[in-house]
């Protein structure tokens, strides 16, 4: 472990723990059982017991005491006796997840997005009579089916309000989407601001101006454009009325967030800090700082530090550096430090990858991009001005929001029993058994499931 000063008082611990995961295809041995912390229920691959430790801990504290699973037990003396791959595969009880990073910030203004929505006087569209020939109004919704909202015959010339009747434009009599109100029968006066949820919109009438207004229900731009058409009952070509627009997708002041690739809640740390230490910082989880940015190359540097260290003594575990939120640059962040998520499917009996990115990190991945710069420089190699807002400044933080805390340990040695094995049933290891036996997919010598 390399340590050096970069000015009075302040020192960096770098510990270099740089490798490369392949998929865990092939390995000396494989391992099933609860470790400290690890990816549940995903097999990964290790090379070494400094690995292990590294990936899935090594020892924990319950009632006052140090416990250390047989899990790690065995992975050590497998490795102490010249093993050279172990695929370790974590089960657990109960349900866990990952810890995401606090806001990683950028130097935008949080600006909310807006609603599209149009606006129109009933009276100059909808017609009423005594006969069927009266008009309705068509919604014309791109990729989805156009719905009419046709007037009570009776009693709109009132414009006491629109009636929850719809028919789909192919001439359906009933729509499921709107609880099948066949269009013959319906004679009740609702109000129109609870008839458009299936669709993503929300109606409102004025009954003192017969201004109807009809805006979508989150904020956003897929739905500027929605055309809203004067037609006949009877279907005949219709009359433009008003377009939805103004909606926009508003600035986000968070740059990306970030995920462990660890379940449980042993990966939360954020909270109060003390002398720049994190309360509830360990050696087994981790923390985050961006050390660097530069506008002019729409780059920035990216640190992932241990979860017990300090301000004035950082120990960084790994560094990711010249990233880029441009999805079009080689050093886009989720292609350099991964985004993929893997979790088991009982039905077929296999592992599903979700992401586009494998993961180079041991110890996170890319959750989401919130503020993409697609071509940050334009074709004079200069930064185009709308984006230079929306790389992260210098900053740190933490992870929280990860569930799942290993049980207390009363079934370990002596004490294990058929039914509970260092504190889980026996059923908790039955997928992962039953994942391993795929040998098209896993190949190892010989399992252990202490």
């Amino acid at each position: 472990m390399a340590k050096f000063t970069v000015s009075p008082g302040v020192a960096i611990s770098e510990i270099d723990n740089t490798f490369l995961v392949g998929q865990p295809t092939q390995a000396g041995a494989a391992i099933i059982g609860p470790t400290v912390k690890g990816p549940v229920e995903n097999p990964t691959l290790v090379t070494s017991y400094s690995d292990f430790k590294t990936i899935f801990g090594d020892s924990f504290i319950s009632g006052g005491n140090s416990y250390s699973y047989l899990t790690s037990l065995a992975a050590y003396n497998y490795f102490n006796y010249g093993g050279t791959s172990l695929l370790v595969t974590r089960v657990a009880s109960g349900s866990y997840t990952p810890a995401t990073s606090t806001d990683i910030a950028n130097s935008n203004i949080a600006i909310p997005g807006l609603i599209s929505s149009a606006s129109f006087d009933v009276s100059t569209v909808i017609t009423a009579s005594a006969t069927s020939s009266w008009t309705g109004i068509r919604i014309e919704i791109p990729g989805v089916n156009d719905y009419y909202v046709v007037p009570n015959n009776q009693n709109f010339n009132y414009y006491n309000n629109l009636l929850d009747t719809y028919y789909t434009s192919s001439g359906a009599s009933t729509n499921a989407n709107f609880d099948n109100y066949m269009v013959a029968v319906e004679s009740t006066i609702n109000d129109p601001a609870a008839d458009f949820d299936d669709l993503g919109l929300t109606a409102s009438y004025n009954t003192i101006t017969n201004i109807f207004t009809l805006s979508a229900t989150n904020p956003g731009v897929s739905f500027n454009g929605v055309n809203i058409y004067k037609e006949a009952y009877a279907g005949a070509i219709g009359t433009l009325v008003a377009t939805l627009g103004g909606g926009t997708t508003g600035v986000s002041s968070t740059a990306f967030l970030l995920e462990t690739l660890s379940d449980g809640v042993i990966m939360n740390n954020s909270g109060s800090q003390v002398s720049g230490a994190l309360a509830s910082g360990s050696i087994d989880n981790v923390r985050w700082e961006i050390t660097g940015t530069n506008t002019g190359s729409g780059t920035f540097n990216l640190v992932v530090r241990r979860g017990d260290d300090t301000t004035n003594n950082k120990i960084v575990l790994e560094s990711w550096n010249k990233l880029s939120l441009d999805p079009n640059s080689s050093r886009f962040v989720s292609r350099v430090i991964g985004d993929q998520d893997q979790t088991y499917d009982a039905t077929n009996n296999q592992m599903v990858v979700t992401g586009d990115y494998p993961n180079q990190s041991k110890y996170i991945r890319v959750k989401q991009v919130n503020a993409l710069t697609p071509n940050y420089l334009d074709a004079n190699g200069n930064p185009q001005p709308q984006f230079t807002g929306s790389i992260p400044v210098i900053q740190s933080g933490s992870f929280s929001g990860a569930t799942g805390n290993v049980n207390a340990v009363v079934n370990l040695g002596e004490n294990i029993t058929s039914n509970n094995t260092q504190g889980l049933p026996a059923t908790a290891y039955d997928d992962m058994i039953s994942l391993l036996s795929n040998q098209d997919a896993y190949q190892y010598n010989v399992i252990f499931t202490p």
